[in-house]
Formats: C-alpha cells, structure tokens, sequence
C-alpha cells in the first residue's frame, strides 16, 4: 500500500501532513476483494483482515461499513490511513491497529491513544490530505479546482462585507478563500457546525463573528492536478 501515498511531510511550519491517492487505494482495494465494483456501489462490506498490518481497529470498520457508497467509505479510510502513517512514522512501536481514531463531539477527529495531539483531515476529488502538529492547534482543507459558478461560490460561503473587500474575483483565488475558511473552522473545532460566512477575511485578515483573530498563521499551495490546500496554525514563541 506504499504507493498510496503520494506525498509525505512538512510543507508548513511544524505541521506534518500525508496526501494519500484515494483512486489508487481504492483499485489496489477492488482487484483483490470486491470483484469490479463501482465507486458509487452500495452495500459493500469492508473486512480489517483485508488490509495489511490489521490497519483499522473493530470499531472503525463498524464506522466505515455504515456509510452507504463505496465512494464515502473510502474517502474516510484514506484520510485515516494518512493519519496512521503519519502517527506511526512519529510512534513505531504502537500498532496501526492501536492508532485508532474517533470524533469529538463537535464532530472534530482525534487520536484515542494521542489525545494531545493536534490533527486535521480533508478530501476532495481523488486526494485525502491528513495533518498532525504537536506543537501548535492546526487545521487544514483542500479542495479540486472544479468548474464552478463564481458567483455561486461567493454567495454560499462569503458574506456581503466581504464579497465588497475582495481584491480579485478570480475563481482560484475565491476557492483558496474558501478553504482557508473552512481550514478556520477545523482549527477552532467547529467544521460543519458553524456557517463559512461567520468567518471573514478582509484585507487578508481572519475575522470570526466579526472580531479579529489573533495569534494564528496562515498559509495556501496551489498543487499539481489542479488542487488547493490551505492551513491555519497556532502561532507560538
């Protein structure tokens, strides 16, 4: 399963992520146990004993085999497996198995057996993208630069202040808005649960129902396969 992972280490301050090719695990997966089955098939089972070195624990195969499609089952391993490699590079004596992984109950994922340390997850399109920090707070989204109505775009996640303080409507630079955004709300553990248009940027500037924020760091990359990944980190001394 090496070849999964497309990219692995620190691209941004002290924060450590693991990009992991969620197309090539799920072909790796399908030739061997699901006989050709669709992205989007339903009622599929997922085993542990499938995967080697016993990567997911009982309980996370239970969560995994609630999801309907093959498509959501897979876009939740593949952020899970990155924190695994991520974990275990840092903690090799403790088995994947052990390196079990939960959600707060905002919904915000955690290490059981590392609840100290800081983590964050997303996905889009092919790619999954898992982050840790032991040192600061961290939060990260990426998301693929799709066809999408720019206009759409700025009146579902943007408020009016801000749609009147940008500097370009340019539709890469609103979507890097946009996950620097949600990379915001990962930080601050609020994800799904809080609306984007509660925080802002204006003059390149975080606000959160309308206050600055301060004491945080922020960063966006442009990679290849058209993809942008933002992060928001804790600043330290």
């Amino acid at each position: 399963m090496e070849n999964m992972e497309v990219f692995s280490g620190k691209i941004y301050l002290e924060t450590e992520i693991s990009i992991i090719d969620i197309n090539r695990l799920f072909c790796w997966y399908s030739s061997n146990f699901l006989n050709h089955s669709s992205f989007f098939s339903k009622g599929e089972i997922i085993k542990s004993c499938n995967f080697p070195k016993q990567i997911f624990s009982e309980r996370e195969i239970e969560t995994i085999n609630n999801f309907k499609t093959l498509k959501k089952q897979f876009e939740w391993m593949s952020a899970r497996i990155g924190l695994k490699r991520l974990v275990k590079k840092k903690y090799p004596y403790i088995p994947y198995s052990n390196i079990e992984t939960g959600k707060e109950k905002n919904g915000a994922p955690w290490i059981k057996c590392l609840p100290y340390l800081n983590v964050s997850i997303s996905h889009s399109g092919r790619y999954a993208v898992a982050a840790i920090n032991e040192k600061q707070k961290t939060g990260t989204d990426m998301e693929e630069l799709k066809t999408i109505n720019t206009r759409h775009l700025l009146h579902a996640g943007f408020s009016k202040k801000e749609r009147e303080n940008l500097y370009s409507d340019n539709y890469r630079e609103i979507l890097k808005l946009w996950t620097i955004k949600e990379s915001y709300l990962k930080y601050i553990k609020k994800g799904f649960n809080e609306s984007l248009k509660k925080v802002e940027i204006i003059k390149n500037k975080i606000y959160h129902r309308s206050m600055p924020v301060e004491n945080i760091s922020k960063a966006s990359f442009f990679l290849s396969d058209n993809y942008v990944l933002s992060f928001v980190c804790e600043n330290y001394a």
